[in-house]
């Protein structure tokens, strides 16, 4: 009788020298990422003094993603891979570095434009090339392990960030993750990352790509209501992050460590609401999760308008992210579940482009109104909207709720 065949294993990914290299050079920039995510918002915020400049900060970190994003899978398809990592890799580094040396505020936010110009291109090339690297069979490990990876450094790493940026200054945490770039692009460069065909000439094929996922979402009901849903939220929820910086320092009196473990908190929602979405997904249809989780997201943003104690507010937001992690997730099965694979790439690049764009609005927006309400006013503000959006968006949808050739159910 044939043995019967192993199945792949979380340690057959580590037998792989190419896969181990790339691993821990990620996990190294993970933690550095931890710290920025900490110390920039902080140090923007200390120097400038302006919540109308942070909220500009948040908003050019996503202008990558329009701009940049709908062309940076096709240019990883055609043109050297480890160049392409590497050089995102220094980009990001070189990014921050300005911001420390910079002398006026445009000088500040062209920085972080700079640095936030890598990260589409760095995601994109890794998805390129990785199941070529650990092949068919290991790549859904190789997925799952880099998301347990990543919600970890975002729970632990986060936290403990805020105690690092509270000891030694936002400017020296900044360095340091700048420091892991650089450890980073050595394990890059020891490693061996596959190649695709090489192309010269590729500038009108990529307009091409971007117009067929334009068409396809506006010719598609169910990829229209989701991108309003997501729209929604964009519009909303993510400007309300940076609005925290302000909230904890000027409002709560508090300081880095709290905004640490203020994000840390937000992290762990967003870490378990994957759980919590996959307990419901049998008992929901996913039009009523996704307005269910936009709709409760905003609920729990209510409390900002007038409770001004620290742990309750931690819980709150602690069940916000909870929230709205679920509907992000159910978001993004219901993209691809609706998009034939041999669109899947472009459509999503592009639909994900489109709600960059609405964060970034939401980035820059928020932030000017707080600088005019106040940063109570305007988070609690972004949950009343996104509770009577969801209402409105609801009551439009109800052809959705039961046409699974428009929007696909759970059965």
């Amino acid at each position: 009788m044939a043995a019967m065949k192993k199945s792949a294993t979380y340690f057959d990914l580590f037998r792989n020298r190419n896969y181990v290299l790339l691993f821990v050079g990620q996990l190294i920039s993970y933690g550095g990422d931890a710290l920025s995510r900490v110390a920039l918002p902080i140090y923007v915020y200390q120097t400038t003094e302006s919540l109308s400049l942070l909220g500009s900060a948040f908003a050019l970190q996503y202008a990558p993603w329009i701009l940049f994003g709908p062309i940076a899978g096709v240019i990883s398809d055609r043109k050297n891979r480890r160049a392409l990592l590497i050089g995102a890799v220094w980009i990001e580094a070189l990014g921050l570095m300005g911001v420390l040396y910079s002398h006026a505020a445009w000088q500040m936010l062209s920085w972080i434009l700079v640095s936030a110009m890598a990260q589409p291109l760095k995601i994109y090339v890794r998805q390129a090339f990785m199941p070529d690297l650990v092949g068919e069979e290991l790549y859904s490990r190789a997925v799952s392990l880099n998301i347990i990876v990543v919600q970890t450094t975002d729970v632990l790493g986060i936290a403990l960030a805020g105690g690092i940026v509270a000891m030694i200054g936002p400017r020296r945490a900044i360095m340091l993750d700048v420091l892991t770039f650089a450890l980073n692009s050595v394990f890059i460069v020891l490693a061996h990352i596959p190649q695709p065909h090489l192309q010269r000439s590729f500038a009108g094929r990529i307009g091409n790509e971007i117009a067929e996922g334009l068409t396809f979402i506006l010719q598609n009901t169910g990829l229209r209501f989701i991108l309003a849903v997501l729209t929604l939220r964009g519009l909303t929820m993510i400007g309300v992050f940076p609005l925290f910086v302000d909230f904890i320092e000027s409002v709560l009196e508090k300081g880095p460590w709290e905004f640490g473990l203020f994000t840390a908190a937000a992290s762990a929602g967003y870490v378990l609401s994957s759980i919590f979405a996959v307990r419901l997904e049998k008992k929901f249809s996913p039009w009523a999760m996704l307005l269910g989780s936009t709709a409760a997201s905003g609920l729990f943003l209510l409390p900002f308008f007038s409770v001004r104690t620290f742990w309750l507010l931690l819980g709150v937001r602690f069940l916000s992210a909870l929230f709205y992690g679920a509907g992000n997730l159910v978001g993004n099965v219901q993209i691809a579940q609706l998009t034939p694979s041999e669109l899947r790439g472009r459509t999503t690049s592009v639909a994900w482009a489109l709600i960059k764009l609405s964060q970034a609005i939401s980035s820059s927006g928020l932030g000017l109104l707080a600088s005019f309400l106040g940063s109570p006013s305007v988070i609690g503000l972004a949950g009343v909207i996104l509770c009577l959006g969801s209402c409105g968006l609801g009551w439009m949808a109800r052809p959705l709720t039961h046409d699974p050739a428009i929007m696909r159910t759970n059965d």
